[in-house]
C-alpha cells in the first residue's frame, strides 16, 4: 500500500488523471492462440470503450475522491461492512480505539492482531472496541497533497522496553513524499 500511496502522491502532485479500468485477465491462465498488444497496433484511433470505467473512484478496497486539494483515499465503504458485520451499527462510537492503561499486554501476547490464534473474551472486547472507534469516522483517510514538492522525508521513534510483557523496545516510523504520508 506505501507504493500505492506514493503513486497516488506523484498523481496528486502533477495533477495527472487517473482513470479506473476493468481488465479481464483470463490471458493469463491459459495458451494464446493471438496477439496481445501492450500498445494499440497501428491503425487503431481508441481503445474498447467498455474498458474504461471513468476517473479513479474505487481502487483495491479503497475509495478516491479528488479535489484541487489533493486526492483522498479512505476506507469508507470497508469500515462500514466491518460495522455492520459485527452487529455495531447501532452501537455507541468510541472515541478511542484502546482504553486508557488498558490491560492486555498482560495477556499471552500484546498486540490485538496476534490474538486471532488464541483470542480470549478480553480481546474480543477491545476489538469490538476498536470497531467502534472505526464507527465515529468511518470515512476518515488521508490527504495526498496537491501542492507537494515531492521530497522524501522520514522520521522514526523507540521507546526502550516499552512493552509490558517482554520489556522490549517499541519502535515506530513515519515517511512523507513531500506534505502526503505514504508509510
Amino acid at each position: 500500500m506505501t507504493t500505492v500511496r506514493a503513486f497516488l502522491a506523484i498523481a496528486a502532485s502533477k495533477n495527472c488523471e487517473l482513470h479506473q479500468m476493468d481488465v479481464h485477465n483470463a490471458f493469463l491462465h491459459g495458451d494464446l492462440d493471438k496477439e496481445v498488444y501492450v500498445k494499440l497496433p497501428p491503425g487503431f484511433e481508441s481503445s474498447d470503450p467498455s474498458l474504461d470505467l471513468g476517473p479513479l473512484k474505487y481502487f483495491l478496497g479503497i475509495e478516491v475522491a479528488r479535489s484541487c486539494a489533493g486526492i483522498f483515499p479512505c476506507q469508507r465503504k470497508y469500515n462500514l461492512d466491518i460495522i455492520s458485520e459485527a452487529g455495531l451499527l447501532g452501537a455507541k462510537p468510541s472515541g478511542f480505539p484502546i482504553e486508557q492503561n488498558h490491560k492486555l499486554g498482560l495477556a499471552t501476547v500484546h498486540i490485538l492482531s496476534q490474538f486471532m490464534h488464541e483470542p480470549r473474551s478480553e480481546h474480543w472486547e477491545a476489538a469490538l472496541r476498536v470497531v467502534r472507534y472505526l464507527k465515529r469516522t468511518p470515512g476518515q483517510g488521508i490527504l495526498l497533497s496537491a501542492d507537494n514538492d515531492l521530497t522524501l522525508q522520514g522520521w522514526c521513534d523507540s521507546d526502550w522496553a516499552a512493552c509490558p510483557l517482554t520489556h522490549r523496545s517499541l519502535s515506530g516510523w513515519l515517511v512523507f513524499l513531500g506534505h502526503s504520508p505514504i508509510s
